[in-house]
């Protein structure tokens, strides 16, 4: 089982896509993305697949929300100051 989401963001422009997934041992999977949009482009960031899989959807969910939520606030190390473009 699937499932996609999208959640809008406290940056203009800004959302989160997070998609779950039911594996076959009954644990669940995230992945997430954010993608820009500004009048001149849209800018799409995949995030890095965690190896790490999750009791419930709901657990898998929050991870992948804190993950993007983390980069578009610019507070992963290897990120160069987040969203910048569309931190309020």
């Amino acid at each position: 089982m699937i499932h996609r989401e999208k959640v809008p963001t406290a940056w203009a422009g800004c959302e989160i896509s997070v998609v779950t997934e039911r594996l076959g041992d009954g644990r669940w999977a995230v992945v997430a993305g954010i993608s820009q949009t500004t009048p001149e482009h849209t800018r799409t960031i995949d995030l890095p697949v965690p190896s790490e899989t999750f009791a419930t959807e709901d657990e898998a969910k929050a991870h992948g929300m804190l993950q993007a939520e983390q980069l578009a606030r610019g507070e992963h190390a290897e990120d160069r100051g987040g969203l910048s473009a569309a931190n309020p």
